[in-house]
């Protein structure tokens, strides 16, 4: 019976573990002007107050990447913002799609 129990949990636990994904806080200083900054699919990505992709700026995010706010109002909301003369390269598909909440 232990050995079935260990089996079962040998063909579940990898594929869990598979789909595990690393949160990253992000501060406004963590999208540095003029840079090309890359979000990945394998990572939740958690807003930290006002995140701007500043002018020269590149923010790529990858199909099936999350991306989180921390809760808060007025000075203290999160969000994400992009200056006119940056660039957002964020294309979601239907079976993995860029998820903010």
């Amino acid at each position: 019976m232990q050995r079935l129990l260990l089996l079962a949990l040998f063909l579940i636990l990898p594929p869990l573990a598979a789909n595990a994904q690393t949160e990253i806080r992000v501060t406004d200083a963590d999208v540095a002007p003029g840079v090309v900054t890359t979000w990945t699919s394998n990572n939740t990505y958690i807003l930290d107050g006002v995140v701007f992709v500043e002018d020269g700026g590149t923010l790529i995010i990858e199909p099936g990447t999350v991306i989180k706010a921390e809760s808060g109002q007025g000075n203290e909301a999160s969000a994400l913002v992009v200056a006119n003369d940056a660039t957002i390269l964020a294309e979601g598909t239907a079976t993995h799609p860029i998820v903010f909440t």
